[in-house]
């Protein structure tokens, strides 16, 4: 029940404060004299949305607040354990509207959103205008409205069936996603076999990928190499001071020597085993180069 509620700088509202007993409470006066403004600041009061023009010309912010008693609500207490607010049987609901468009809502002096103010709201107070009662034509409301009638017991098993079917929910989410999942794997394991399959038929032999590069460089490289192999085969015999034939006339000129002075000899060996291991060397280029050709 609604005890009191003060208005401050609403609208054309400088400051008004209403008590209210049990029973009803009749407001009356002449068009334009501010009843519906009360309405209004109340609405606004319990969440509704709220725009800086309802702030009084001049003043720095709107004030609503209003004073409530609350019976036993199983709904209402749930709502405030969600939200960690204390319970108590009087409520002192408050809300600020300020001049840069934003407001300012509080429940028993602690701050709450919007969501939680109207939540709160649509449990203390039922506001019914000119052909609210069509709302009772709605078949969507039927069941909600049957269900108020409902014991403890009765809400009790609602509770569990609710329970019961958001744990459906949730396991049918699951299945959905396992069965997705094994459509992925399956589609994997399918394109994996694919590209196995490929591979077995390319006959890939142990470091073939390093071979296959080293021919890539060979044959991007051809001109480069038969250049230098034809340059060193022509630096070793293929002219006519070439490196081959003035080691040639080296070691004859030390075998000749050899009978003269024996301690040549050594030396003499070791620049024939150098002049046969060239001579071999530049038979293979030349075949090499032959080959280029």
């Amino acid at each position: 029940m609604l005890l009191e509620i003060s208005i401050k700088n609403f609208a054309i509202i400088e400051e008004i404060s209403l008590n209210f007993e049990k029973g009803m409470t009749v407001l009356t006066g002449e068009t334009g004299a501010g009843k519906s403004i009360i309405i209004d600041a109340m609405n606004m009061m319990l969440g509704s949305r709220a725009t800086t023009d309802v702030i009084r010309h001049g003043a720095p912010k709107a004030e609503i607040e209003g004073l409530f008693t609350v019976e036993s609500n199983r709904h209402l207490t749930a709502l405030f354990e969600e939200q960690g607010l204390e319970w108590t049987d009087e409520l002192i609901i408050r809300r600020e509207i300020l001049q840069n468009g934003r407001s300012v809502s509080r429940i028993n002096g602690q701050m709450v959103n919007l969501s939680v103010l109207k939540a709160v709201g649509q449990h203390l107070v039922d506001i019914h205008g000119q052909h609210d009662q069509e709302e009772l034509m709605r078949p969507q409301l039927h069941i909600a409205m049957l269900d108020e009638f409902g014991d403890a017991a009765f809400f009790q098993t609602k509770d569990a069936y609710r329970q019961t079917f958001e744990d459906y929910k949730r396991l049918r989410k699951q299945v959905v996603e396992l069965q997705r999942n094994q459509q992925e794997n399956k589609a994997r394991i399918e394109m994996l076999e694919f590209q196995i399959a490929e591979i077995e038929a390319a006959a890939l032999e142990v470091d073939e990928d390093l071979r296959l590069e080293q021919e890539r460089q060979r044959l991007l490289n051809h001109k480069m190499i038969a250049d230098t192999l034809t340059n060193a085969y022509t630096m070793l015999d293929a002219e006519e001071f070439s490196s081959l034939s003035n080691v040639r006339s080296a070691m004859n000129d030390l075998e000749s020597i050899e009978e003269y002075d024996p301690s040549y000899k050594e030396l003499s060996s070791q620049l024939s085993e150098t002049f046969y291991a060239l001579e071999d060397i530049t038979k293979r280029l030349e075949d090499v180069v032959d080959g280029l050709e």
